[in-house]
């Protein structure tokens, strides 16, 4: 099944929470105007991911931590799984 990913956060200062996200496909807009600050890596887009079973689902939640998982709100949509990496988690 896919599954569009999101993340509870936007903003991304530190390069190594980065990393591990573009791993899983996201890509960050660098915001010029707030260079230096918290705000200057803003999350661009949404990846997907495929997962075919349950194991596969949670060996995912487990290299990623606490997930919340939206599903599709209209028949065209894809399901959502939300990653927890903030204050939140």
């Amino acid at each position: 099944m896919k599954f569009q990913l999101r993340t509870v956060e936007s903003f991304y200062p530190k390069k190594e929470e980065r990393k591990g996200l573009k791993k899983l496909g996201f890509s960050f807009e660098r915001w010029e105007e707030e260079k230096g600050s918290e705000f200057e890596y803003c999350i661009k887009g949404n990846p997907e991911i495929e997962l075919h079973s349950l194991e596969a689902l949670i060996k995912f939640s487990r290299s990623q931590g606490r997930l919340i998982m939206i599903k599709a709100l209209k028949d065209n949509e894809m399901p959502i799984i939300e990653i927890i990496n903030s204050y939140l988690g």
